[in-house]
């Protein structure tokens, strides 16, 4: 007689089946980039040295900071993404995407101005000099750039985690971070600058978003995402948004802060040296992070058919598993 695995037991529209499957993707998602940066980081400080590398380091931290102008309309998207589809009501839907992408394509534009400024006038903060072999000005025009790129596709790259398709977000983001990794590694082994490596993440960054525009597409035909304004719907994304944006800005400061400050008073060589361990301790709550980013569209699933019951359970028994994996991995 045939045994029969536990996933095959179950039925694929469960949620256990969902829960399941959604938290392995997301764990590997978030485990094998891990693999790819103990093997390139070393090649690339090595490479680009400690100061050059800490000056990107310095621009991925200030992209990272220049998100929370988003002010929570992220989580927003997810919600009532969730919301509307369930309700089949995809009027609204498109004019609740519609809104956020033009939102998004005004914050990408005050990205690029920002490094702009930054790059004329308040790199000496930073103890940035323009012998490190570098083009400082064109380095942080495409960062600019590939903040604009990554805002502009946001609701694209929102879409397929809000509908509980995480195998395809987790295989997309994978994708990107394998050939940008790569690729830079043979890049900086080249000889190629930090200019090299702006260009390929530029390049990386619209590819990606092109795929999760055509995925989207696909995952909701009867929404068409074109530019609005319905103040009605930006309204309710902000007053939902607005309190997950101080959690996201409080956990940024926790993060990235330090890193912004250091190099005021030391240089951006220490950036380097501080960054790299430093993101050992990252890791930990990483890891709960990966397991349990399905809960929130499911919860909004859930909630949106009014089964509270199903919602409290939910949140009971992943309270449980988080609190038993983060105290074994901290005390580890």
């Amino acid at each position: 007689m045939c045994k029969i695995t536990l996933v095959e037991h179950m039925k694929t529209d469960s949620l256990t089946f969902r829960t399941l499957h959604n938290s392995a993707y997301s764990f590997f998602g978030f485990a094998f980039p891990i693999l790819f940066t103990i093997l390139v980081t070393p090649i690339v400080v090595r490479e680009l040295g400690v100061v050059v590398y800490g000056f990107y380091i310095l621009l991925t931290t200030v992209s990272a900071f220049f998100g929370i102008l988003d002010f929570g309309l992220g989580n927003a998207l997810v919600k009532y993404i969730v919301v509307y589809t369930e309700a089949k009501d995809f009027d609204r839907l498109s004019q609740f995407i519609g809104s956020a992408r033009s939102l998004y394509t005004g914050i990408g534009l005050i990205g690029i101005c920002a490094f702009f400024v930054l790059s004329q006038w308040f790199l000496f903060l930073f103890h940035i000099q323009t012998n490190i072999q570098t083009n400082v000005g064109l380095v942080c025009l495409l960062a600019g750039l590939v903040f604009f790129t990554n805002s502009y596709f946001s609701v694209y790259a929102v879409v397929p985690a809000a509908l509980q398709r995480f195998d395809i977000t987790v295989k997309l983001n994978l994708l990107q971070l394998t050939v940008l990794q790569v690729v830079t590694a043979l890049l900086v082994l080249g000889g190629y600058k930090l200019q090299a490596i702006m260009y390929a993440n530029l390049v990386v960054a619209v590819l990606s978003g092109l795929t999760f525009w055509y995925h989207s597409r696909r995952l909701l035909p009867h929404v068409h995402i074109r530019y609005r304004f319905a103040w009605e719907e930006i309204k309710i994304a902000y007053r939902f948004g607005f309190l997950a944006s101080l959690a996201a800005l409080s956990i940024n400061a926790l993060t990235y802060l330090d890193r912004i400050i250091i190099p005021v008073f030391t240089g951006p060589a220490a950036v380097a040296y501080y960054s790299l361990p430093g993101n050992i301790a990252l890791k930990v709550p990483g890891v709960t992070n990966s397991l349990t980013a399905m809960v929130f569209p499911m919860v909004s699933s859930l909630q949106a058919t009014a089964d509270s019951q199903k919602v409290r359970q939910v949140y009971v028994r992943v309270f449980r598993n988080v609190t038993v994996i983060a105290a074994a991995l901290s005390v580890s």
